[in-house]
C-alpha cells in the first residue's frame, strides 16, 4: 500500500517572517579581521624586503624575449 506524504500549509504569517529575515552573512569579526591583516602586511614586506631569486629572474627574461619576438605563451 502506498503512503501519501501529507503537507501541511504555512501560514501567511509564518511565510512573511522568513522572507524578511535578512540573511546572516558569514564572516570574521572586524578584531579578527584587522589582526589576520597585520600578520599578513608583515610577512609581505618582510618578503619584499628579500633578493629575487636568479632562477626568477631567469624565467623573466626569457617571458621578456620570447614576447619581443612574438611568441605566444601557454599559461
Amino acid at each position: 500500500m502506498a503512503r501519501h506524504r501529507v503537507t501541511r500549509p504555512v501560514p501567511q504569517s509564518e511565510a512573511s517572517d522568513r522572507e524578511e529575515k535578512p540573511a546572516r552573512e558569514p564572516g570574521l569579526n572586524r578584531g579578527i579581521q584587522d589582526h589576520i591583516g597585520s600578520k599578513l602586511r608583515a610577512m609581505y614586506d618582510d618578503l619584499k624586503e628579500r633578493p629575487v631569486p636568479d632562477r626568477f629572474l631567469e624565467l623573466l627574461g626569457n617571458l621578456d624575449r620570447d614576447l619581443s619576438r612574438g611568441k605566444k605563451c601557454d599559461g
